[in-house]
């Protein structure tokens, strides 16, 4: 079993040499792009992914949507698409929280962690105290939650469901390392970014801003790599779930387009 195809060269390296030869599961921990963009490497092994994310596989319309770029229209949403490695693929089985996968000798457990997207799951392996953390991930950027299915809410909850889980062993997605030390303190820290965007949005808001001046600003990316008009969009729905924070809470208001702190 497989957690995951983002790998791409590297998978590719494993394939030729035999080494990953003899895959009968991929399993997803969700359907954003980087990790499952290389499927296809794998068309005889059966697909198993979170139960709230199923649909996405299937179906070209439900991906457009589950990563909003049907705004740039449906052709061009189905480029990026291909771009992104996506094509439909029929699901086999679907994991759901506290779910028990047996492998064999391991067995791992469904751990139902939104926040990051609408399915994001995690994998415990009870007996050596290891948590396969997927996008909750550590970088130094912070928690990423730019898919319309993303909320900042659910994910400061995940975060902390993983504190009090205390894993001995945290496996991120995107760290080269295997985390053993400090794991609260980091969690901790990579929480308390949220909370800093929130003072940052509030100081850039100011008497008054547009929304998509706000957004030309990137003031959590600093840049928009290339494809620029993705990373925009994702950074725009990172903006937008903050805004919706900060509305609820009264400290900012809109008038028409603009935003404004009150």
């Amino acid at each position: 079993t497989l957690i995951d195809t983002g790998a791409g060269q590297q998978l590719q390296e494993r394939m030729l040499n035999g080494s990953l030869a003899n895959m009968n599961i991929i399993l997803h921990t969700h359907l954003l792009p980087d990790h499952m963009n290389y499927d296809d490497l794998f068309p005889d092994a059966e697909l198993w992914v979170p139960e709230a994310e199923a649909h996405v596989m299937e179906d070209w319309e439900h991906f457009f949507r589950y990563n909003d770029t049907i705004r740039f229209g449906h052709e061009a949403a189905k480029k990026i698409a291909l771009g992104m490695g996506y094509h439909p693929r029929k699901v086999d089985g679907v994991v759901s929280d506290g779910d028990k996968i047996s492998f064999g000798k391991t067995v791992l457990q469904a751990i139902h962690a939104p926040g990051h997207s609408i399915g994001h799951t995690l994998f415990w392996h009870e007996e050596s105290g290891m948590l396969m953390g997927a996008d909750i991930d550590l970088l130094p950027f912070g928690p990423w939650y730019g898919n319309p299915g993303s909320d900042i809410d659910e994910m400061i909850r995940s975060i902390e469901k993983i504190v009090e889980i205390n894993p001995r062993l945290y496996i991120s997605s995107h760290l080269q390392e295997v985390v053993s030390d400090g794991l609260k303190e980091r969690l901790t820290a990579y929480k308390n970014i949220i909370y800093q965007r929130d003072e940052l949005l509030m100081e850039r808001i100011g008497s008054g801003i547009q929304l998509g001046a706000l957004v030309d600003q990137k003031p959590l990316f600093g840049v928009h790599p290339e494809p620029a008009a993705i990373n925009r969009m994702f950074e725009q729905i990172m903006i937008e779930k903050h805004l919706e924070r900060l509305q609820k809470w009264g400290q900012i208001g809109r008038q028409e387009d603009v935003i404004f702190t009150t």
